[in-house]
């Protein structure tokens, strides 16, 4: 009854953890969570105390929140890096004091990894080998590399990253042709380790192929970002795309220019995922 009630209770979770207990209170009516990142979703349930120390059930889902949904917010990643070019992307980021994503690989420069870190940016997994005939072949295979590249980010920055990025993307074919339904099992199989996957919904156009011209990647930016709020933008660092670093000055000016907010995906980050075709 209403009467035995002594207390309530608030709790908190994200997507990808359990309820734990926020606060506390006989009395208040208020509460203010400052313990909160823009653009990432949260769940909160309230449950009352009886005199007994009993709790009210749970809701499973609880209410979420995404603390500044109608704000416009643009997540600059680069996949395949490091490489040469990484201090070049680096340079022009910090002009703009802008942080981006970087999901990285052993493919070039992995001394690189703690520049990224050092200023500031968020760094995530990729793959160790980035080769989709051995990664796609089984779930062993992919974890054992993903592991090998998670391995080698902590060995360079002493950090353990859980924010990953499927070769291909999660809507890749081509696994098709190592593994029927491997995308579909490895979707689930990495939240289950604790991983949080991100595709992407603006694709700047540059992985067609070896130097894109500036133009056209800085054109496909503009034309792919239209009336959306929250953009996640492919890019690529390796060797061959000193036109993406070109480009990338006017793709952090055009984005100021239309209000657009900068930040880095974390394991909180609303998910961007693509449809999944095998």
């Amino acid at each position: 009854m209403l009467s035995d009630i002594s207390k309530y209770r608030v709790y908190k979770r994200t997507e990808d953890s359990k309820y734990k207990l926020l606060f506390e209170t006989a009395s208040a009516l208020e509460f203010v969570d400052k313990a909160v990142k823009k653009h990432s979703k949260y769940f909160y349930t309230v449950v009352s105390v009886d005199k007994q120390g009993k709790e009210s059930s749970k809701s499973e889902f609880g209410k979420p929140i995404i603390f500044g949904e109608k704000a416009k917010v643009v997540y600059l990643t680069f996949d395949d890096g490091p490489s040469e070019n990484a201090l070049k992307i680096l340079k022009i980021l910090k002009k703009y004091n802008v942080k981006a994503t970087f999901f990285v690989t052993n493919l070039d420069e992995p001394k690189y990894m703690k520049n990224i870190v050092d200023e500031g940016h968020q760094i995530a997994l990729h793959t160790y080998s980035h080769n989709y005939k051995k990664l796609y072949s089984s779930e062993k295979n992919y974890f054992e590399d993903l592991e090998k590249i998670g391995d080698l980010v902590k060995e360079q920055t002493g950090i353990i990253a859980k924010v990953i990025r499927f070769p291909g993307g999660s809507s890749n074919t081509v696994s098709a042709e190592y593994s029927k339904g491997i995308m579909t099992r490895l979707a689930k199989a990495v939240e289950q380790k604790g991983y949080k996957y991100f595709d992407w919904n603006v694709d700047s156009g540059d992985a067609a192929r070896n130097y894109v011209p500036a133009t056209t990647i800085l054109s496909n930016v503009k034309r792919r970002s239209k009336n959306i709020k929250r953009c996640v933008v492919l890019m690529h660092d390796t060797k061959q795309k000193a036109t993406t670093v070109e480009a990338l000055d006017s793709i952090c000016a055009y984005y100021k220019s239309k209000g657009y907010e900068f930040d880095v995906l974390t394991a909180n980050s609303v998910s961007c995922h693509q449809s999944i075709n095998n």
